[in-house]
């Protein structure tokens, strides 16, 4: 079966990126279609709690907050060092409040309060109130109004060039020879290949019944990260490779696939060294290899204790910069992670939906994981969870002893850490609960260069006809926006954003040729 049908724009992901890309092209009136090669739709976004660092929106406006491009992009810079792609920042933080916030709210999408996140100056941290699934499925009720088939379990496996049909293959997401992982934004060097001149003009698949090729104008590549790529974290992250273990969170199809696609079109990279990674995973029972981790969250109240016993960090401070920083310089690189019991119905267990998605937790088959888990203690006193961890018992006993002191005693910030006690409440009197947590693989913060307009550049810097790339296969926007790190809110509004130019600017390409 060799079945080739015709589109404008095929869009190659369904995660956020892709799908606001096909609403994009579909509502200038390209002829569009998404394939996902996974066999549900929504990649990471449907796991997502989708926050949005977002400037000048009403809810900033309602809490007297005063915000601006100038400021944010300064915290930005602070943030991403001088890898960040400040050009494409500033851009998405311009159009941040039209482009993202108002665009969902007009498809029906409500946000809470923003709140601090770490690097900000003010509060721009805006949290939708439906989370990843409210958005995804937003997205989708327009792509069905607009008559956008999304198809799932179709890989794409090869992209085509227009004018001798010489085909572009792909592969499982090997080495991506964009970066040799020194850390310095050498935009891809040996890794771009030479085109030989003709646009890209159709894909190749696998997993559909009715079709083995479809014939487009443009393709725009939005198949997420590689977090779940062992031999590609690890050769591409020596920060990775060096540590006793780490674990891998985010989309289990993240393999790299798209990156691999678009590396063999001659596609350039930046900075794929740059992982982002929390330090709050633990392994998934469901994983029988141990590398798929849990994210943790929900405890109001949380003290993590180094394998000498010792309480390291600022709790509250659990993201990607200064709680892995945190961690990375621990024994080990791990800890124990421990909260009163009274706490357990709120805590979230994230990147598996078996176990919850955003909006909650599912109370059977968490009740499943704290029986399974080989790294979840739950004792009726400090010293018994000491002694079982292998603690110095004394000292943990110590610690949680002097915290609780400190609360009743109405201090105002942590003796230890100086974090503030407000609202927090005491570790214990219901009892023991403690997680062991190491390094978590989230994010990718490095990927497929692009020019403004989503266009996938080559070794030259010039764009390859017919590429598109965004999202996270594009380091969320660009290749490089966020740099080394990134302000929390810097990956769904930018792998948004990023979908949204590439989505209207494939349609009038396409568009252009009829």
């Amino acid at each position: 079966m060799v079945t080739n049908r015709e589109y404008d724009v095929v869009v190659v992901g369904s995660g956020v990126a892709g799908l606001s890309a096909a609403v994009e092209s579909a509502e200038r009136g390209a002829r569009t279609i998404v394939l996902d090669a996974n066999s549900t739709i929504g990649g990471a976004s449907v796991m997502s709690g989708a926050a949005c660092c977002m400037v000048g929106t009403p809810e900033q406006t309602a809490l007297g907050v005063d915000d601006s491009v100038e400021l944010a992009l300064a915290d930005w810079q602070r943030m991403g060092g001088p890898s960040a792609d400040l050009t494409w920042a500033e851009a998405y933080l311009r159009d941040s409040n039209a482009d993202v916030h108002d665009w969902l709210s007009g498809m029906g999408i409500r946000w809470n309060v923003p709140q601090f996140a770490e690097g900000n100056s003010v509060p721009r941290w805006h949290i939708p109130v439906t989370f990843g699934p409210g958005i995804v499925d937003a997205l989708l009720d327009r792509l069905r109004v607009l008559g956008v088939v999304v198809l799932t379990g179709v890989a794409v496996v090869e992209l085509v060039r227009g004018d001798n049909g010489d085909v572009v293959r792909g592969g499982d997401g090997g080495r991506e020879n964009g970066d040799d992982g020194d850390g310095d934004d050498d935009g891809g060097g040996d890794g771009a290949r030479s085109t030989n001149g003709a646009r890209i003009a159709g894909v190749r698949v696998t997993g559909s019944p009715d079709f083995d090729e479809l014939s487009a104008e443009a393709i725009i590549v939005a198949t997420g990260g590689f977090v779940n790529n062992r031999s590609m974290l690890e050769e591409l992250s020596p920060r990775l490779a060096a540590l006793p273990r780490f674990l891998s969170g985010g989309a289990q199809t993240a393999t790299g696939s798209g990156h691999q696609l678009v590396r063999e079109a001659g596609g350039e990279f930046a900075s794929l060294q740059n992982i982002w990674v929390y330090p709050t995973g633990t392994p998934d029972p469901q994983d029988a290899s141990g590398s798929r981790g849990l994210g943790i969250r929900g405890a109001t109240t949380e003290l993590w204790f180094n394998l000498d016993g010792d309480r390291f960090s600022d709790e509250v401070q659990r993201g990607g910069h200064s709680g892995t920083n945190a961690l990375l310089e621990q024994p080990g690189q791990t800890c124990w992670n421990v909260f009163d019991a009274s706490e357990l119905p709120s805590i979230l267990l994230i990147d598996n939906e078996y176990y919850a998605r955003p909006a909650g937790p599912n109370p059977v088959t968490t009740a499943e994981f704290w029986r399974e888990s080989n790294y979840v203690i739950l004792a009726d006193t400090p010293a018994e969870f000491a002694e079982r961890a292998g603690l110095p018992v004394e000292r943990v006993v110590a610690a949680i002893a002097a915290f609780n002191q400190a609360l009743a005693d109405g201090l105002e910030t942590d003796p230890v850490t100086g974090r503030s006690l407000a609202g927090l409440s005491p570790v214990g009197p219901g009892g023991i609960v403690a997680v062991q947590m190491f390094p978590m693989a989230q994010k990718n913060f490095g990927g497929v260069r692009t020019d403004l307009d989503c266009r996938v550049l080559d070794g030259a810097g010039s764009p390859i006809a017919g590429l598109f790339a965004a999202g996270e296969v594009a380091g969320m926007a660009g290749g490089t926006i966020n740099g080394v790190a990134g302000l929390e809110g810097t990956m769904f509004g930018p792998a948004l954003y990023s979908g949204r130019i590439a989505g209207r600017v494939a349609a009038a390409e396409a568009l252009a040729t009829r």
